[in-house]
């Protein structure tokens, strides 16, 4: 029998821009893929996740604990979490339509210091995708925060 290895891998790029538009900081992480993730897909496949669609509320929060694994199903300190709007963009590997974008817009509204960040299928808890965690992005209260969450489906090796 034939197999074919199917390679997921996700990464965020972070924008903090001040008031007037300026961006003050733009940084690109990786993370982790947690199993809920993949208990969604399979779901998605069979007909068992009925909008598969939903996967595209992006929260961000303060702990930096460090990630507890592909186990993981919620962040450690959860401040926020916005609907993102989600789309579907060619990777950096040239493969038409392989990469799935979820884009987020956050107002600080207050002095924030966040370290860590998740994607998830609801908009108050649900099934977590990915998880990862940062070195500090301060936000100032009249700060805009702009969290794109890329994941690329791929041949694994």
């Amino acid at each position: 029998m034939n197999s074919i290895r199917i390679a997921i891998r996700g990464h965020t790029r972070i924008t903090v821009r001040d008031h007037h538009g300026n961006i003050r900081l733009r940084r690109i992480n990786p993370n982790i893929i947690v199993d809920g993730f993949l208990a969604f897909l399979a779901g998605v496949l069979s007909g068992d996740e009925a909008v598969p669609t939903d996967m595209k509320y992006i929260a961000i929060g303060e702990s930096d604990d460090p990630p507890e694994g592909p186990a993981q199903v919620a962040l450690e300190d959860e401040v926020m979490r916005e609907e993102g709007a989600p789309s579907r963009v060619t990777s950096e590997d040239g493969v038409a339509n392989d990469t799935y974008k979820v884009t987020a817009t956050f107002m600080a509204g207050e002095a924030l210091t966040i370290v860590e960040a998740g994607l998830f299928d609801d908009d108050n808890a649900g099934t977590m995708a990915c998880r990862q965690t940062f070195s500090a992005v301060e936000l100032k209260a009249t700060d805009e925060l702009e969290v794109e969450w890329f994941i690329t489906f791929g041949r694994g090796a």
